[in-house]
């Protein structure tokens, strides 16, 4: 009996330590911090928004595949990456 005490707190040391525990630790203080932060409808309507941009993600990339998905995304970042340069739309200033 006298020995269980230390075990106790040297089992409950090790699960403190883990990484389940620490990961779950950080989700809960990232919830309290949005629950703060924001009223429930307008965590709905963000978690509402979010499931929808992974939903057309995921159906896009079930249409596409992998290397569908991957000349979309470099087009895209192509794309976007020249949005306001002055080269675009054929003008040079240099």
């Amino acid at each position: 009996m006298a020995n269980s005490a230390g075990s106790a707190e040297a089992e409950m040391s090790v699960i403190v330590d883990s990484i389940d525990y620490k990961a779950n630790k950080l989700k809960e203080t990232g919830t309290g911090i949005a629950q703060n932060l924001f009223q429930r409808e307008d965590m709905k309507a963000i978690v509402d928004s979010l499931t929808s941009v992974g939903e057309a993600i995921d159906w896009i990339t079930d249409k596409l595949g992998l290397f569908g998905s991957i000349g979309l995304g470099a087009g895209l970042f192509a794309g976007l990456k020249n949005v306001g340069n002055p080269k675009m739309f054929g003008f040079s200033f240099v």
